[in-house]
């Protein structure tokens, strides 16, 4: 399955978080390579409705995929508010016709070690358009 390319997603976090995920990431033989972005969603607390998207983590991330079986490992070290810290991620790729090519969807934590962070680990779930709104892909 393709891994090339620009994924969007979902990430929900034990703490309550919701975050939009953006990846972009490469592979060649069997390694995984790229960078992601994280947005935090929080209400905006106007009564309108509206929902503020808020940057809270851009960086590399690098990882495997196990071609028989599909399963992908990523990790990506990160900092929050001074502290350092790193993501694990585990994960199945899959076909997700018909609005995307692929769908990536797994969990992940704070790898063990690792200073507390405010985040707790928990679901993420990613899809490969077949065109972007700037018709990549």
């Amino acid at each position: 399955m393709k891994i090339d390319g620009r994924w969007e997603g979902k990430l929900l976090d034990m703490s309550g978080l919701v975050a939009l995920v953006t990846a972009r990431l490469k592979e060649k033989n069997d390694a995984i390579t790229g960078d992601f972005s994280v947005f935090f969603l929080s209400p905006a607390g106007d009564g309108c409705g509206k929902t503020i998207k808020r940057l809270a983590q851009t960086g590399p991330v690098s990882g495997k995929i196990d071609r028989k079986t599909n399963r992908i490992q990523l990790s990506h070290k990160l900092t929050i508010e001074g502290i350092p810290g790193e993501l694990a991620f585990v994960g199945s790729i899959t076909e997700a016709d018909p609005h995307a090519i692929s769908a990536i969807y797994g969990y992940y934590e704070v790898v063990e070690g690792a200073v507390p962070l405010t985040i707790e680990g928990g679901t993420c779930l990613l899809w490969l358009y077949r065109y972007t709104q700037k018709g990549e892909n």
